[in-house]
Parts: structure tokens; C-alpha cells; sequence
């Protein structure tokens, strides 16, 4: 991290005097890297979603691995030492965060821990199959074996082991807070969290204020549209009906489908190109079943875009909100935003091949534009049934909740009590479902919830009066920026559409 910080304010220095739209996005960039120098030690690594490499690094290096010959025993074997040193690593940040005074709550840590126990779980996923070792000759496939197996019943079990200890350590010792501000210079990290997450220069309380002001708004349409005044009994009896829950993963990806195949008939009229990658359903791999909804896999030449649903406990996941979560995440959502990525040569190659870095500031315009897709798909009355309308209407509610929820826990002084009833009243989730989402913002990723009715309503303001299709062919062709840089070069270009309604503070 030191190195990169280093590295990252010394590229800055040169960046004096450049102008254009990709030496605004590399400079936000290597701003927000010079950032990490405070952020690291605010990330606990052992949370489901900051945990994500490790199942990441499984699926994508050790899981499609060739065997030819000896070498490919050797690199194998290399990389399975790399992994270790990486679990073991997540231990060494830990203690270096406690060091600081930042320490993962007592609350927190039944989740870490079933992340972590799960992850060692998985790791037998590490040993070989035989079938995938068949060219090699018997010594070189008993070397790999023996090899693999002495690491991840010796090293690997260890490291998880010791993980372990320590958070049974912290469920004895560590406070019962939330959010990052608890912590010292949290308040100061945070900030910095939101122009991350959201690309947009606000404050926590503007961004409360927002939220606010949107639940209302959002609130007074499910009444006025739907005529539902009494939500929580209506609530009540969705939630009693059988036919809103899948009996199975096919079904529910047979839901997901059906959704899209009804939606395909207007995209023309809404978009200039549709991307060329399929989008294809999988279901998400049991250890991850602590990510509330899945995620979402560009696609890379030749591959199709995959969303990874959660299929776990499908009996206590009302579907009321599928039609709103897929053209999110499918089309017009993540897929045609990061399928049309994948095939926009005309962009600098800088900003189509996004490493996996956290400190690229796009997440408003990536969580900003599938919300804002799913908002379309309203327009295109793709919500008929009053089911799927009171499922889109709630779950944008929900997104603009967060706004309220993540900066009250964060640095407001919210009680968890206090954001789960929040949550409860504004959404539609399961209360396990509200479980995970507290933890993802008062401890797994502070401040990324931000980025989805934000980057929304940003959008939203953005668009105006102007053409949709022209619009969305706009957003679209200029791929992924930072919201505060979008708007500058759409307000820039011809016929730009009308200043958007930023608070006090924004560079707009």
C-alpha cells in the first residue's frame, strides 16, 4: 500500500499541465490511490465482501489451471503459496488495525467468522482432481498431490485456524459501535469514502438530506400509484403467498429470464447498440451466500456477461423485487453498460480495462446507471403488474434508504436498532437480509451503498429534458467516469441537457 501511495503521488506530480477527459480520469484516480495511505486500515479483510478474493482467486486461477508438464506442477504450487501468504496477510492487517484502535465490533464478528470458516470449507476446492492431471506422467502428478495436499492441510488450515482465534478474541474484547466514524479519524475517512463510492464531491449530511427527501417522494408514489397506504399489511400478505417464492434455482432463473425476454422488444427504441455478449444466470457459489443479492461478471472477449444470483434459503427471499433486481443487473443495467464497455475501441485503453483496484471512482456511474436502467424500465412500463411495480417502487426506496442508513451509522450516530427499523420500514427485506445489509455498511464497505440512488438520481438530474436515446447512447459511449467528470463532459458537448441540482459543495 505504502509503495503504491508513493508511486501514485509521484505519477500525479506529472500530471501537471495535461488536459482532457483522460488526464481528468487518471488524476481523480491517482488522487483517490494517494487516499488509501488512511483508507486501508478502515477495511477489515475478513468480511464477506472484502473476503471476496479469496473465493475470486479460487475460481479464476486455480480452478481453470492446466497441467501439461512439470512447470505447470511448479507454478501451481508457487501460486498455492501466494494464496497462503495472502490468508496469512489478512491476519497481519488485522493486528495492525488493532494497533490503530480499529477493531472489528463484537456484533460483527459471527458473520466474519462464518466467512472465514467458509472460505477454509472451499479450500478443498484447491485440491486437484484427478481427471484434470491426466497428461502428466504418475511422478509429477503424485508430486502435485502430495504438494497440495501438505499445504492446505498444513500452512492454509493453520492460517485460518489463527484467523479464527483472533476473532474469537475480538468477540471477548471489542466494543459494541458502528460505522467508521466510531473510530479514530474515521469521520475524515468517510468523507473520503463518498467521493470514492459516488464520484461526487457531497457531504454526509447533504447525502442524508437526499436520502430523506427521496424515501418521501418515493413514499408518496407507492401511495398515489398503487393506492397501498397500509404497507406493512400489505407486506404481510405478499410475503404469505406461495407463488412469491422459488421452489428452486431454476425456477427463479427461469423468473430472471422471463423478465428480459419481455424487455428485448423495446431496447431498440431506447438504445443505438445492444451489446453482442449473451447475459447468462449462474448461481452464486454457497460460500458467498453472505452477498445479500449476488454480482454481476463483465464480459471479456468471447465471453458471455454472468449474473450470480443467490440461490440460499429461496423460502425466506420473497420475489417481489426479481424484475427490478434483473434489468439491474442484466439489461439495460450492468450488461449493456459493461457489455458496450467491453466492445468501445474508440476508448483509451486506460479506461477500458479497469484493474481491480477499489480506488477508481466509478462506482456512481456503474451502481448509478443500473439503478437508473431499472428506473427506465418503469417508463417503459415494463412494471404492469401491480406486484412487480410495488416491488420497483420499494426497492428504489430501499436504494435511497441507504443514503440515510449508511451516512446515519457512519457519522451520524445511528444505533443499529435505529437503521434496521429504517430499513424495515423503507424496504422489502427479510430480516436476515437487513442483517447483512447493516454489516455491509457500518463495517464491510462504508460508503459503496452510496453509489446507487445517488449515482440514480444524479443521472436522473442529469438527463432532464433531453432525448433518451440520445442520452443513454451519450452515458454509454463515454464509458466509465467519475459522476463529477460525466457531467462536465455532457454539459460540455452540444445541446448539453440542464445543470443537474447539486447541493452546496459539488464542483458542478
Amino acid at each position: 500500500m505504502e509503495h503504491d501511495v508513493s508511486a501514485a503521488a509521484a505519477a500525479l506530480a506529472r500530471l501537471t499541465g495535461f488536459d482532457g477527459v483522460e488526464a481528468a480520469f487518471l488524476r481523480d484516480h491517482l488522487a483517490q490511490e494517494v487516499a488509501e495511505a488512511q483508507r486501508f486500515w478502515y477495511r477489515f479483510p475478513v468480511t464477506p465482501y472484502n473476503a471476496y478474493p479469496l473465493h475470486a482467486y479460487r475460481s479464476e486461477i486455480f480452478a481453470v489451471a492446466g497441467f501439461r508438464d512439470g512447470s505447470d506442477v511448479d507454478r501451481y504450487l508457487a501460486l498455492l503459496d501466494d494464496y497462503v501468504a495472502l490468508v496469512e496477510q489478512l491476519g497481519e492487517t488485522m493486528a495492525g488495525q488493532r494497533k490503530r484502535g480499529i477493531r472489528l465490533p463484537v456484533w460483527a464478528v459471527p458473520e466474519a467468522a462464518a466467512t472465514v470458516r467458509g472460505h477454509a470449507t472451499a479450500s478443498s476446492a484447491l485440491v486437484v482432481a484427478p481427471e484434470r492431471v491426466a497428461g502428466l506422467a504418475p511422478g509429477q502428478a503424485g508430486r502435485l498431490a502430495d504438494g497440495v495436499a501438505r499445504v492446505v492441510e498444513g500452512r492454509l488450515a493453520a492460517a485460518y485456524r489463527r484467523l479464527l482465534e483472533d476473532l474469537a478474541a475480538d468477540a471477548r474484547e471489542a466494543g459494541e459501535g458502528t460505522g467508521v466514524g466510531q473510530y479514530p479519524g474515521g469521520a475524515d475517512c468517510y468523507a473520503g469514502l463518498i467521493r470514492l463510492h459516488t464520484g461526487l464531491d457531497v457531504a454526509a449530511d447533504e447525502v442524508h438530506a437526499i436520502g430523506l427527501a427521496e424515501v418521501e417522494r418515493i413514499t408518496a408514489r407507492i401511495h398515489d400509484e398503487l393506492g397501498v397506504t397500509d404497507e406493512p399489511g400489505y407486506r404481510r400478505r405478499l410475503t404469505a403467498e406461495p407463488g412469491m417464492y422459488a421452489s428452486s434455482p431454476a425456477e427463479l432463473e427461469r423468473l430472471f429470464q422471463g423478465h428480459i425476454e419481455r424487455l428485448l422488444p423495446y431496447l431498440p427504441r431506447y438504445f443505438d447498440r445492444i451489446p453482442a455478449a449473451p447475459f447468462v444466470l449462474r448461481p452464486l457459489d454457497a460460500s458467498l451466500s453472505g452477498l445479500t443479492y449476488g454480482f454481476y461478471q463483465p464480459p471479456v472477449t468471447g465471453s458471455p456477461g454472468y449474473y450470480y444470483y443467490n440461490a440460499v434459503n429461496l423460502a425466506s427471499r420473497p420475489l417481489v423485487q426479481a424484475a427490478s433486481v434483473i434489468y439491474h443487473e442484466g439489461l439495460p443495467g450492468h450488461h449493456m453498460q459493461m457489455g458496450r464497455l467491453a466492445e468501445n475501441t474508440a476508448l483509451h485503453p486506460i479506461r477500458r480495462q479497469m484493474t481491480e483496484l477499489r480506488t477508481f471512482a466509478l462506482n456512481g456511474y456503474l451502481e448509478g446507471w443500473a439503478e437508473y436502467a431499472a428506473g427506465l424500465c418503469d417508463e417503459i412500463g415494463l412494471y404492469a403488474d401491480p406486484v412487480d411495480r410495488y416491488g420497483r417502487l420499494s426497492s428504489e426506496r430501499f436504494q435511497a434508504a441507504r443514503l440515510v442508513v449508511d451516512t446515519g451509522l457512519n457519522v451520524l450516530g445511528w444505533p443499529r436498532e435505529r437503521a434496521a427499523a429504517y430499513l424495515r420500514a423503507s424496504g422489502f427485506l427479510a430480516d436476515m437480509e437487513i442483517s447483512t445489509e447493516l454489516l455491509r455498511y457500518a463495517v464491510d464497505d462504508p460508503g459503496q451503498a452510496l453509489a446507487y440512488h445517488l449515482g440514480h438520481w444524479y443521472l436522473r438530474e442529469l438527463r432532464g429534458t433531453r432525448d433518451p436515446r440520445q442520452f443513454h447512447e451519450d452515458v454509454l459511449a463515454e464509458g466509465p467516469l467519475p459522476l463529477a467528470i460525466l457531467g462536465h463532459q455532457l454539459n460540455a458537448g452540444p445541446n448539453p441537457p440542464r445543470k443537474p441540482n447539486i447541493p452546496p459543495g459539488s464542483p458542478l
